[in-house]
């Protein structure tokens, strides 16, 4: 049985710590990555956290989850990078089912507990829609003008005069 044979019948729902997903790879734009982090067994047996990036089947280990990711996308920038992987190169990565107990596990963890870029894009678009709200309010206070009848009255007198004396001058 291969390793990867062993981790997919040995991993259970509740070794995972994290999901997300990872993108803005310059090489290929539309490529979004689907990752999840596990509680692994490190080289010596000593407790350790597994990334692995499930379009691609790279993982990384390392002694902490944030390493572990860390660690994972260098590994992904640093092979996404290389001269001879191509569109062909990941779109055969993306035909093969190595991964799929992966997956599995993935799509079930989003489902029970929600897709984080969905909750996220929630969460900003209710602030975006406050400050939409905090712009009008503000847009309005800048399109009101509180009536002093003193200084409109001093202000009708000026151009009262401007303008008679206006007149004055073009008379002469």
């Amino acid at each position: 049985m291969s390793v990867l044979n062993k981790l997919e019948h040995d991993l259970k729902i509740g070794d995972i710590v994290l999901i997300g997903k990872s993108w803005n790879y310059e090489a290929f734009a539309n490529l979004k990555i689907h990752y999840l982090v596990y509680k692994d067994k490190g080289i010596d047996e000593e407790d350790a956290f597994t990334a692995v990036a499930l379009e691609l089947g790279l993982f990384a280990t390392s002694h902490n989850v944030d390493s572990a990711k860390e660690d994972l996308q260098s590994i992904i920038h640093d092979y996404i990078s290389k001269d001879q992987v191509s569109v062909n190169t990941i779109d055969r990565y993306l035909e093969r089912t190595e991964m799929d107990s992966f997956w599995v596990l993935y799509r079930r963890l989003s489902f029970l507990l929600g897709d984080p870029e969905v909750k996220h894009n929630h969460k900003l678009e209710k602030e975006v829609d406050g400050l939409r709200q905090e712009v009008a309010d503000e847009r309005e206070k800048n399109a009101e003008l509180k009536v002093d009848f003193e200084i409109l009255k001093q202000t009708f007198q000026n151009n009262r005069k401007f303008t008679e004396d206006d007149a004055l001058n073009q008379k002469a």
